[in-house]
């Protein structure tokens, strides 16, 4: 439980930080990823974090040829994939395309990296 918690976080700070980026910086001309309020934030950190939980790894199982002979890039599609299944899921969230999808997988891999480095350091 504390596992799916920690990776629900991960999840908020990291989405919350891209549009932050996107908007703040104007890196781009619209939205790539939006959502109508915190709550919807929330639900698809919830949504995201049970599909990276239960799905992910099945999914991670059934690729392993692809990964082999991608050297482990098609992870990444695995990734956006349920970002973007996870957005679609979420009523309120909105992921632009593939390439919203993959900025938006790559920032909750990179927030999620971070924090289990930082956390490492501790013990």
């Amino acid at each position: 439980m504390r596992t799916l918690i920690l990776r629900w976080a991960i999840i908020v700070i990291a989405v919350f930080g891209v549009r932050w980026a996107m908007q703040e910086f104007r890196l781009a001309d619209r939205p790539l990823i939006d959502y109508d309020d915190w709550l919807t934030l929330a639900i698809f950190a919830a949504v995201l974090a049970i599909l990276n939980t239960f799905v992910r790894p099945i999914l991670l199982f059934l690729s392993i040829p692809f990964t082999c002979l991608t050297a482990g890039l098609f992870v990444f599609v695995i990734n956006t994939g349920l970002f973007a299944l996870a957005g679609a899921l979420v009523p309120g969230f909105h992921v632009a395309d593939f390439w919203a999808a993959l900025i938006g997988a790559l920032a909750v891999s990179v927030v999620g990296v971070a924090v289990n480095f930082l956390a490492r350091e501790r013990n």
